[in-house]
């Protein structure tokens, strides 16, 4: 699966420099499925809670990695020139990452996605071949790598004491590859997605927990199945339940909204999701 993003710079320092900023501050469709929506002009630490920063200078055996230190109020963040060698550096840089999850090749550096089938954090990337020293001003700016399942609970049992979805059939890494741009210093990358995992979450509720959403970040559905499949299993005074499984297709950086209903009148399960503002129902998700 590839998504081409193309790196508009802002308004840059003098100096030649290498930056990172964020594009994804807000899911696309956040409004649309009442998801908070964040001021565009935070710090960067408002959308990424770290930075790491991987290189690779071509035609060498060195794979560095530099954990970032983000100040509080800064809005992009420069890398320092001690971080690249003279002539091509295949730079990537990960936002919200740890390093233990990052994987290292020759032709690329791959990050996973759902560690132990965990739903884990919020991951942004960004990519780049940067010829050193620099001929211009460089941004290179990270793009949400996940979506989010979002479970409305309006129409699901009162007194569920515990809840637990399995999404299968997600991405398992993301990686960047950059295209030609003709130019010392490519702006656009693309994003990589390969293999195919299982991610679970387990909500435990109590008289206390509202009815917000159940929410999970997910990859995008896996390249080898098109669609994921949604099995929601949970627990009440009766014991455990489960609705059946339903398909649903993630995007990176869009919200999936899904309302599971129960008709007790005919013991059945219905499923929705919202397109447009509007409700539609899955087709032939009326299931016993």
């Amino acid at each position: 699966m590839k998504e081409v993003r193309s790196n508009c710079p802002p308004t840059l320092p003098q100096d030649r420099d290498v930056v990172v900023a964020v594009t994804d501050k807000n899911y696309e469709n956040a409004v649309e499925t009442g998801d908070e929506v964040l001021d565009e002009n935070l710090p960067l630490l408002s959308y990424v809670g770290s930075l790491v920063a991987w290189n690779h200078p071509r035609g060498t055996d060195r794979y560095d990695i530099h954990t970032e230190t983000l100040a509080s109020a800064e809005r992009i963040h420069t890398l320092a020139p001690s971080y690249f060698a003279d002539g091509i550096n295949e730079v990537t840089v990960v936002g919200s990452e740890t390093v233990y999850a990052l994987q290292y090749g020759a032709d690329s550096q791959e990050i996973t996605l759902h560690p132990g089938e965990e739903e884990y954090n919020d991951i942004y990337v960004a990519g780049g071949e940067i010829v050193y020293p620099l001929a211009r001003n460089y941004t290179m700016e990270m793009t949400r790598a996940k979506g989010k399942l979002k479970v409305d609970r309006s129409g699901m049992p009162d007194g569920m004491t515990a809840v637990e979805i399995a999404v299968d059939g997600v991405a398992e890494t993301v990686g960047v590859d950059v295209l030609p741009a003709g130019d010392p210093i490519s702006t656009e990358y693309a994003r990589i997605y390969r293999g195919s995992t299982r991610v679970i979450k387990n909500f435990e509720l109590s008289a206390s927990s509202g009815d917000a959403p159940f929410e999970i970040l997910l990859a995008p559905s896996s390249a080898l199945s098109d669609t994921s499949t949604v099995t929601i299993t949970f627990a009440d005074d009766s014991g455990e339940q489960a609705i059946p499984p339903f398909e649903v297709v993630i995007y990176p950086n869009v919200i999936t909204l899904v309302r599971p209903e129960y008709d007790p009148g005919t013991g059945r399960w219905q499923i929705s999701v919202m397109v447009d503002d509007e409700w539609k129902r899955i087709e032939n998700m009326d299931i016993v």
